[in-house]
């Protein structure tokens, strides 16, 4: 008996441990990061575990009605190769979360925020030694040619794309500052918001940036804190000091029609509409847009590899049944987030996390009316880790 006992502590260890490989992974190289949580799943498979994952995620009724939205538009996909690449894809990035949620029962929340910090760190550091160094090569895709983001070193770090990499940023921030204002100040979260706000800028991403502004007041409508106002200020005026130099183009509103990047984003979102009155209900399957868009429209070349708009994206992948089920998981998580932190029964580390929570849906959904970087693979196998303690504080109740 002693035996067994012995190797259940050695095979939980050995979770935990792949765990937390796949998180460092899924961030700093996120093709490793999907290879890691197909070893997890295969651990926790071994483990007689199986059970335990399918639970978390029916549990999740609004995960579950998103995943059953998926699933339909896989069934009714126009590509249906890609779709069923993509839905391997995505059952690694449900499966893992479901692996995070066993991880935060026997280790807490603290524990992974404080992994997630350190990589966030790391990230930036990344980032920063590429703006430093000049090593930057952008994928011209990213930028459709545009004169005024060719000319800047817009870093992207470990995650391909800038404007991925400033919504990674954004989602650590709102967290950093949640936990700056329910559990204190600590060297290593303000080491974490210091740099992260500077690769930030560095990105140039101006939905990401807009989205931050909007996800600081309502961190500050919710708790009041002074310090949420007065580290938008300097956001601002650093903003502005930066985009005053060689990027003053990507913010002036004046110039939008002569900026190539605007005006393809624009055509994608024609196009991505066009796709959705085709396919409705079901969409057109998911991760089909990639090769759907340029496709459908004569003015899209090469590979575009979303619709630059979160709605638009869902509706024309998932069809109109995938994108109300979105919609019901961010507001679901939105309303239970200010429950929580409304009610006095609840500990500052669970209020810590619903305000983050709080903070991430509403970048989300600002920063995906004109992106949708967090469909990218390389994105969202990363927001499992923060979709994770959100919905744990949740469930936790």
């Amino acid at each position: 008996m002693s035996k067994n006992i012995s190797k259940g502590i050695k095979m939980e260890k050995g979770l935990i441990t792949f765990i937390l490989f796949t998180l460092a992974t899924s961030i700093l190289s996120p093709p490793l990061g999907y290879l890691s949580a197909l070893g997890a799943l295969i651990l926790f498979i071994m483990s007689d575990k199986m059970s335990y994952l399918m639970a978390s995620i029916a549990r999740n009724k609004p995960l579950l009605l998103f995943i059953i939205s998926i699933l339909l538009s896989v069934l009714f996909s126009n590509v249906i190769i890609s779709s069923l690449v993509f839905l391997v894809l995505v059952a690694l990035q449900f499966a893992y979360y479901a692996m995070l949620m066993w991880y935060l029962e026997n280790k807490g929340l603290k524990s992974l925020f404080h992994t997630l910090n350190l990589m966030a760190i790391t990230v930036s550091a990344i980032g920063l030694f590429q703006f430093l160094t000049g090593r930057l090569e952008i994928n011209k895709h990213w930028v459709g040619y545009s004169q005024s983001l060719l000319s800047l070193s817009r870093i992207y770090s470990t995650l391909y794309n800038p404007n991925a990499l400033a919504a990674y940023l954004v989602i650590n921030i709102c967290f950093i500052l949640s936990w700056i204002i329910y559990i204190g100040k600590e060297p290593l979260k303000q080491v974490s918001l210091i740099v992260c706000s500077i690769c930030l800028l560095l990105t140039y991403s101006r939905g990401a940036f807009i989205s931050l502004l909007f996800s600081l007041i309502i961190i500050y409508i919710m708790k009041r804190e002074k310090r949420v106002l007065l580290y938008g200020a300097i956001m601002i005026i650093f903003f502005i000091i930066l985009n005053n130099g060689t990027g003053y183009e990507r913010v002036n509103i004046a110039k939008i029609y002569t900026d190539s990047s605007s005006m393809y984003r624009l055509e994608i979102w024609r196009t991505s509409f066009e796709i959705f009155l085709r396919n409705p209900f079901f969409g057109n399957g998911i991760g089909t847009l990639w090769y759907s868009l340029s496709d459908v429209s004569t003015k899209l070349w090469g590979v575009v590899y979303h619709a630059h708009n979160i709605f638009l994206h869902f509706a024309a992948e998932i069809g109109i049944l995938g994108l109300l089920s979105f919609m019901y998981m961010v507001f679901w998580l939105f309303i239970n987030s200010r429950k929580i932190i409304k009610d006095n029964r609840y500990d500052s580390l669970k209020k810590f996390t619903a305000l983050g929570a709080i903070g991430c849906s509403v970048a989300i959904i600002v920063h995906g009316l004109i992106d949708a970087a967090i469909v990218v693979p390389s994105l969202s196998l990363v927001l499992m880790n923060f979709y994770s303690l959100a919905y744990f504080a949740i469930d936790n109740r």
